[in-house]
């Protein structure tokens, strides 16, 4: 005879699972990184923070774990678009989150014109190419191999300006 299994008991368990494990790791977020990471990924993309009461994955991760917004928003995306490159955890976790931070800003799915070789280049092989070649690279030429493939070199660089304010305006 076949076990009947219930599937929203299943995933209801699961997301309580992966809840509790959020909250356990956020205690030492610096030496669980990756695996608060794939958690939040996961709890994104299954959509369990609805579920939690949140309406979104920054406002579960300030209220409850104490992380900041940007971060929880950042550690989801780095696994979401390594996935979606089809790189495992091995594969990406050496690289570090200062490296895959502007390295996942690359959209998987776009594209890069190469007006060397007059050829259009998946964004893909050169988000694989960075990561797995990120030990032999610094974040900074990281970040300028990025700039490069989003066509943000030259006169169109970012350039970051500070100015002060008087608090009445």
């Amino acid at each position: 005879m076949h076990e009947q299994v219930i599937v929203g008991e299943a995933i209801a368990g699961r997301a309580a699972q992966v809840r509790a494990k959020l909250k356990d790791l956020s205690a030492d977020v610096k030496a669980s990184t990756f695996d608060m990471a794939e958690l939040l990924f996961e709890a994104q993309e299954n959509n369990y923070l609805h579920g939690w009461g949140f309406a979104s994955l920054p406002d579960y991760a300030a209220k409850e774990l104490g992380l900041k917004e940007r971060k929880a928003r950042y550690l989801a995306h780095i696994v979401k678009v390594c996935r979606a490159v089809g790189l495992k955890r091995e594969q990406y976790e050496p690289a570090g989150t200062s490296k895959l931070r502007e390295i996942t800003t690359l959209d998987p799915e776009g594209s890069y014109w190469n007006s060397a070789e007059h050829v259009s280049e998946p964004l893909d092989e050169h988000i694989v190419r960075l990561i797995l070649d990120s030990d032999k690279m610094t974040v900074e030429q990281v970040k300028e191999e990025v700039l490069r493939l989003k066509g943000r070199t030259g006169p169109d660089k970012p350039v970051l300006r500070t100015t002060s304010y008087p608090k009445s305006v």
